[in-house]
């Protein structure tokens, strides 16, 4: 019952947090959104996931993956499309405070303490961690991955070992067809669970494969409407005109610079309209490819500014380049804290660190070659606030012992045995 109440007054400070920053905060550069906001019209509109860019009407896409412009068209279609927007920016509100309290939950999943999750949660709730973003997914992404693993948790207690990958399967299939870089936190997280001493290693690999078939079923129809549409078996096809937009002459290392220069308009369809026009007649998924061949070969010619294009994003995904401030700043103090927090968690031999490494190894890779930003760090910034979260609570222990062993007295500090 008690730590139920620290659930909920952390969803009420995570909420109340994310309204101040709202009302108060300074306005994102980026707003971005658009493409999710032009298909869900689209959807409530003509019914069909299309016409992503501003610039010109291109058709059928699945330039982003469906669930979130789903949703957002659900909620014009119910509450209309001015009152879906306040609808929208509320449930972002819950969504900030969501992610507060399944800080504490996950926390008690991985340490079996509630105390790094609450450090983490008070560090995100008092300092703005999070530039608002109702049309963005990024919120959503991280509350599922948390919920996922919560979900597994609770659900391997139970006997039937194929439900649960079933089960599992799904969750992390939906969770795909919201963000598909999902798939990156979700499949190390099985392999985790499943790595137990004692367990058969026939089981093991019937409840991943029962998983995987069940994730694969789950994004099948989506992918088979790509297939009809399209011409191709794809569940997102953006990855080469990003890289494109990411790696050409005029490239900046961050988004922001690149908008502020003009060079992110000039190279991408959502802001060039002869960009747009060449994508609709060669069609969404070959105009991709073209565009990924293109910036392929801008890489190959300019091996060095690539790699220090590289080498700036990998610094920046972890400290991102501080021209959003202040979020930036507060994902810099949360990023230093967490590499002290690993440190601490490797000299202690948590079992939950290697998984938290390992999706810190993968998941950015994508990021590392593309224009930087600070919310591709969202989704999984509620692993570095739990490992920062880990010290903190550490930290906080050792003071709380030094001071009730060491008593001050006035023009001097006595030792005092227990």
């Amino acid at each position: 019952m008690q730590d139920g109440m620290k659930y909920v007054a952390l969803f009420a400070a995570g909420t109340v947090s994310s309204m101040l920053l709202f009302f108060y905060g300074p306005q994102p550069l980026v707003q971005g959104g658009g493409e999710m906001v032009a298909i869900a019209e689209n959807l409530v509109r003509d019914g069909a996931f299309s016409d992503p860019f501003i610039t010109a009407s291109t058709g059928p896409t699945a330039h982003v993956a469906p669930l979130y412009p789903a949703f957002l068209a659900a909620l014009m279609k119910v509450f209309g499309t001015p009152a879906s927007q306040q609808i929208g920016v509320l449930l972002t509100f819950f969504a900030m405070g969501l992610h507060a309290s399944l800080l504490a939950a996950v926390s008690n999943l991985a340490f079996k303490d509630l105390r790094p999750g609450l450090y983490g949660a008070a560090l995100s709730v008092i300092l703005p961690a999070f530039r608002f973003m109702a049309t963005w997914e990024a919120f959503w992404t991280a509350n599922g991955l948390m919920l996922f693993c919560l979900g597994s948790h609770w659900l391997r207690r139970r006997t039937n070992s194929l439900r649960i990958a079933a089960v599992l399967g799904v969750f992390a299939g939906l969770l795909v067809l919201l963000n598909p870089a999902t798939v990156l936190v979700s499949l190390p997280w099985i392999v985790f669970l499943i790595w137990r001493p004692g367990i058969p290693v026939r089981s093991r690999l019937a409840f991943l494969a029962g998983s995987l078939a069940l994730a694969a079923l789950t994004c099948l129809p989506w992918a088979l409407r790509n297939r009809s549409t399209l011409g191709a078996l794809v569940l997102k096809d953006n990855f080469g005109i990003n890289l494109h937009a990411s790696n050409n002459d005029c490239a900046d290392s961050s988004m922001v610079p690149s908008l502020m220069s003009g060079c992110f308009q000039r190279n991408h369809p959502s802001h060039n309209p002869a960009e747009a026009m060449l994508l609709k007649q060669m069609g969404e998924v070959p105009y991709d490819a073209y565009r990924r061949a293109t910036a392929v070969r801008w890489i190959r010619d300019h091996p060095s500014r690539f790699a220090w294009l590289t080498a700036k994003r990998i610094v920046a995904f972890w400290f991102p380049v501080p021209a959003d401030p202040p979020h930036a700043y507060t994902v810099w103090l949360i990023t230093g804290i967490s590499f002290i927090g690993i440190v601490l968690l490797v000299r202690r031999r948590v079992p939950w660190l290697w998984f938290a490494l390992s999706v810190t190894a993968v998941y950015p890779l994508t990021y590392y070659i593309v224009l930087s930003d600070v919310r591709y760090r969202y989704p999984i910034l509620w692993i570095s606030l739990l490992c920062a979260g880990y010290w903190m609570a550490e930290a906080a222990a050792s003071i709380r012992r030094w001071v009730s062993r060491y008593r001050l007295h006035p023009g001097r500090a006595t030792y005092q045995d227990d």
